[in-house]
């Protein structure tokens, strides 16, 4: 029979101790204050009005959110491209926001044909418009355009 062995006692520095007390002590403090904000009758007035629903994630299923953390990726990859170190005005961050939009809701949902004759791809944008934002001008466009 293998003896149990003894649990050696876990010391703890004080300074790592004051240190994580003073970041709980604070963190504590957000939260009461960030509860006191959300538990504000104005505030939940507000949600109401405005049909807020908050929905979390569950803990341990963070895979439940990874379709639309592939969305933000994609639009904070985009921007990260676009902008660079760069600043700009409010007029160029609502276009360039709204270009990206149209190419996040311009990607297909559905398979892509080879064929012309096939049906275009479902895509966001469809759902949204009931059109593709992003797209080429139809061949008969063309033609009527030329003659």
């Amino acid at each position: 029979m293998n003896p149990i062995p003894e649990r050696k006692p876990e010391i703890i520095r004080m300074k790592d101790l004051i240190i994580n007390t003073v970041n709980l002590i604070k963190s504590e403090l957000e939260l009461k204050n960030l509860w006191k904000v959300i538990s504000d009758p104005a505030v939940k007035a507000f949600y109401a009005s405005h049909k807020i629903l908050w929905k979390f994630i569950v803990e341990r299923a963070a895979w439940w959110g990874g379709f639309y953390e592939r969305l933000i990726r994609t639009v904070k990859l985009a921007l990260q491209k676009a902008v660079g170190k760069t600043t700009l005005s409010r007029d160029e961050l609502e276009t360039l926001l709204i270009e990206i939009e149209g190419v996040v809701n311009s990607r297909p949902l559905t398979n892509i044909f080879a064929d012309l004759n096939e049906p275009e791809p479902l895509t966001p944008s469809h759902m949204i418009l009931g059109r593709r934002v992003n797209s080429l001008p139809s061949a008969r466009l063309n033609i009527l355009i030329l003659t």
